[in-house]
């Protein structure tokens, strides 16, 4: 339910503040504490240092993903940090993300989804005052650019470091193939956000030269073999199935691919700092008696939620009312299409919204029919709790139960989470 962005930021004082959008278009840290909620951010080691081989094509291909993943970030007017999403990295764990949402308001989200904080701040060039939940709570953070152009910014307090890197614009804007063939386009080991139109959708951790992962918000993770070769990286999943992608080099030097078969594009925007070996994964469930880390249980009715109807006000309340419900749906059982309903009722269990999402077409290569792409055996499949309360003109005061159900004959939830955009 908290918020989850990564930002790059980068910018030179004065006559050098046009070469400061260099890697990282946001950057924030958020938490009550200066140390728990500011995001990771330094790592003085090159990723060029840190993936040091013998091949020299390789070393020169590390400092230009990060050089120029540092240039292709906005920096706002007044500082470091503009719209966008960022990501704080110290000692080379992705500490949080950072959601700036305008000139002067926010959010902050850790990548395992279990804490955020929304936040409002003000930025002067080379200092920025972040405000974590309140208006009194004050937390100035010194910033400026590292050797590659990135955001290092230094909480005065406490001292904490982080390294921020701008991994997504967030703006739904479609991002077309170039024409420059990508060769050699990864930095292994190393840590990419992939971004489609704008969106932040996962983090690709390429933990050698032939295995890696897909990690999603929350640690969810899917474990990947990879292979290179004439501009085009070959995915394989567990069960063995080949995702082929084609790779280009955009005008800032970041690889992006198009899915094949799909069509999907997606932006690789190399993490400064991170290292591969310390993504967070979540744990194992141990059982199915285990309680679900959202706020759903599943009955013999459907994904029912707890403690409604304050769950749901808290959710309105949060990020602007933003929030989606986001279906994991089994790729394969979906193919065919597939039938949701989100039904509230009031305490006389009178049925106040019967909201039905229903689709007939999911992309075979876990394109979801939204700006987001899924793993490759499932699809995420955004609903906006916003849309449906405008929809139904529901008063969330009045709702006393609320629960999702899918098609009987068609079984494909596998997990519901909530997010914000």
């Amino acid at each position: 339910m908290k918020n989850r962005k990564i930002i790059l930021t980068a910018a030179l004082c004065a006559a050098l503040l046009a070469m400061s959008s260099c890697g990282q278009k946001n950057t924030s840290g958020a938490s009550t504490s200066e140390a728990a909620a500011s995001v990771s951010a330094t790592e003085t080691t090159s990723a060029t240092e840190e993936a040091k081989t013998d091949d020299t094509t390789k070393a020169d291909s590390t400092t230009a993903a990060e050089e120029n993943t540092a240039d292709s970030g906005d920096t706002a007017s007044e500082g470091y940090f503009s719209k966008g999403i960022y990501a704080a990295v110290k000692n080379g764990e992705i500490d949080s993300l950072y959601y700036f949402e305008d000139a002067a308001s926010g959010h902050t989200e850790t990548f395992d989804g279990n804490s955020g904080l929304p936040f409002s701040y003000e930025q002067n060039f080379d200092e920025v005052a972040f405000h974590f939940g309140s208006p009194d709570d004050t937390s100035k953070m010194s910033v400026h650019p590292d050797d590659k152009g990135y955001t290092v910014g230094k909480f005065e307090n406490s001292g904490d470091e982080y390294t921020f890197t701008f991994i997504a614009e967030n703006d739904g804007k479609t991002v077309t193939l170039p024409e420059a063939a990508a060769e050699d386009p990864f930095v292994v080991p190393g840590v990419y956000a992939g971004v489609n139109n704008g969106e932040f959708m996962n983090l690709y951790v390429f933990e050698d030269e032939t295995h890696g992962k897909e990690v999603y918000l929350g640690g969810t993770a899917y474990p990947f073999t990879y292979e290179i070769n004439n501009g085009k990286i070959i995915f394989t999943n567990e069960n063995g199935e080949k995702v082929p992608v084609d790779l280009r080099m955009n005008d800032y030097l970041e690889t992006v691919g198009e899915y094949e078969g799909s069509g999907a594009v997606v932006t690789f925007r190399y993490v400064r700092g991170a290292d591969a070996a310390k993504v967070k994964i979540a744990e194992d469930v141990p059982s199915e008696e285990s309680e679900p880390a959202h706020p759903f249980q599943a009955t013999d009715i459907g994904w029912e939620m707890m403690d409604v109807p304050e769950k749901l006000m808290d959710m309105n309340a949060v990020a602007g009312g933003n929030n989606a419900f986001m279906l994991q749906l089994d790729k394969n059982a979906v193919k065919n299409g597939f039938e949701a309903h989100f039904i509230f009722l009031d305490s006389q269990g009178l049925i106040i919204a019967d909201h039905k999402v229903l689709t007939d077409k999911v992309e075979d290569q876990g394109i979801a029919p939204a700006k987001m792409l899924g793993g490759m055996d499932i699809v995420v499949y955004p609903v906006s709790l916003r849309e449906i309360i405008d929809t139904y003109s529901i008063n969330l005061q009045d709702v006393a139960r609320f629960y999702i159900a899918e098609d009987p004959e068609n079984p494909c939830i596998q997990l519901v989470t909530i997010e914000q955009h």
